[in-house]
């Protein structure tokens, strides 16, 4: 017999705010660290002045990727991003014993920590490239503002608040992107981590249950109470997998190939 728990697994919401905040913090890092080179770069613009030569591309470059050096040697955001990686790999584990104790009254072993050890280094030289894709799009931006400025030949004091000015609108982007990226990589640590565990219990099948608010995309809502299978994901992946998708998986238990007989009132039939 197939049963589902009443208990419902919870989002990770609070450590998707945290992830949120430590890759903001960063970003707001990075940007008082290229503001320290305003006035460098506004002196190596007036020394260059207009030039139509390689010469201009080469001092720009030069001094995009001596701000990137500083910004690596001052900032270092990966044990931070491992610091994550294990919260949300607890909070899963957590969330994913509740419904089997609720309905079996005890608890499933638990997998070896060295079963993790892949997954979190997958995870976190992913989330490592995004974030250096902030930067790589910092750099890029600051280049183009260097060139755009020298063909203009503005005078200092215009020089420094065109530079001033972008780069805080390039921090405004930028916190809006690693906000996106903690939300949607956290979502799917989650809905990874809760595969392994459900699947290491002999979960076959779950229930599709969405956060019920005004966010859910309308394809999931409408999967929302349904079965699917965790060796055949539907359209776009299981939940937690589309970007910054929330959705959750309720696991079905078989009774007939767990030892145990389930608690009365603790699940309903799938």
């Amino acid at each position: 017999m197939l049963i589902t728990p009443k208990y419902k697994p919870r989002y990770p919401a609070n450590l998707e705010r945290e992830y949120a905040k430590i890759l903001r913090d960063y970003v707001r890092d990075e940007i008082n660290i290229i503001m320290e080179y305003v006035p460098e770069m506004v002196d190596a613009q007036l020394a260059n002045g207009i030039q139509a030569d390689s010469r201009m591309d080469s001092w720009i470059t030069d001094m995009t990727s001596k701000i990137t050096r500083a910004i690596e040697s001052k900032l270092n955001v990966r044990q931070k991003v491992e610091q994550v990686f294990n919260k949300v790999k607890a909070f899963a584990h957590k969330e994913n014993e509740k419904p089997f104790k609720s309905v079996f009254g005890y608890t499933p072993k638990p997998p070896a920590e060295r079963q993790f050890e892949m997954l979190k280094t997958i995870w976190v030289s992913q989330n490592m490239t995004l974030v250096k894709s902030i930067d790589s799009r910092l750099m890029e931006s600051i280049h183009y503002t260097l060139t755009e400025n020298v063909i203009r030949a503005a005078g200092r004091e215009e020089l420094r608040t065109e530079l001033v000015s972008t780069i805080r609108k390039l921090g405004e982007t930028s916190e809006k992107r690693a906000i996106l990226i903690a939300s949607d990589q956290v979502g799917k640590l989650n809905s990874q981590l809760t595969q392994y565990e459900q699947m290491r219990q002999g979960v076959k099948s779950y229930k599709w249950v969405t956060m019920g608010d005004d966010r859910v995309r309308a394809q999931h809502e409408a999967r929302n109470g349904h079965t699917f299978y965790w060796n055949d994901p539907p359209d776009g992946g299981h939940p937690g997998y589309a970007i910054r998708c929330r959705c959750i998986a309720r696991p079905c238990y078989d009774t007939d190939k767990i030892n145990a007989k389930p608690i009365a009132g603790a699940y309903t039939k799938a």
